[in-house]
């Protein structure tokens, strides 16, 4: 894990297993996990380690416990999971390390993966429909839209939307952020909070 960390986060990482949890917590937590310090560029945080299968409702909860125990941000290193577990923790904002694939530690600010990530086509020309979905999506103050609504609105196939999203998602437009297959404008809601 340490080797993972240090190559992805490119910084010193010192982690080492402790014990010092152990009095502050239930003695089932000593069955269920490893716990590890862990410094990262001067930021001290704690990590556990599942010793076995546990689940997501068991991890969200320990962790909780964990970090509240040790006064200090926790997050859970894992050596599996399943693609549900991960966008449940990312979406819960629950820190974790899957090891030599994702780092996911909002209170340093690092959402990094190498691994199940698409790959999108080079755009070198912005094609007609792709201009027109940004105009009538900025015209239209488009909040959340999803591919259907899009084809809809549009009067095109959601095939020809998705592949309008990919080349926005490409060119890195501001224009949609992106949730799965559920596309938002942000900047609609960053207009309508200075209101």
């Amino acid at each position: 894990m340490k080797d993972f960390l240090e190559k992805t986060l490119r910084q010193n990482v010192s982690i080492k297993e402790s014990e010092y949890l152990h009095d502050k917590l239930p003695l089932a937590f000593r069955e269920r996990y490893t716990f590890y310090k862990v410094k990262t560029n001067g930021l001290s945080w704690i990590a556990i380690q599942p010793k076995n299968d546990v689940g997501l409702v068991a991890l969200r909860k320990d962790r909780a416990k964990v970090e509240k125990a040790a006064e200090l941000n926790c997050a859970i290193f894992l050596d599996t999971a399943t693609f549900y577990m991960k966008e449940k923790l990312v979406e819960e904002g629950i820190p974790f390390v899957l090891n030599g694939k994702q780092v996911y530690l909002p209170f340093s600010g690092y959402l990094l993966s190498n691994a199940n990530e698409r790959n999108i086509a080079q755009v070198h020309l912005i094609s007609y429909l792709t201009q027109r979905l940004i105009f009538v999506a900025i015209y239209e103050k488009w909040r959340e839209v999803t591919v259907s609504e899009a084809a809809a609105k549009l009067g095109v196939t959601k095939m020809s939307v998705s592949r309008c999203f990919d080349e926005i998602e490409y060119l890195n437009v501001d224009i949609l952020g992106m949730a799965g297959s559920l596309r938002r404008n942000p900047g609609s809601a960053r207009r309508r909070s200075k209101m």
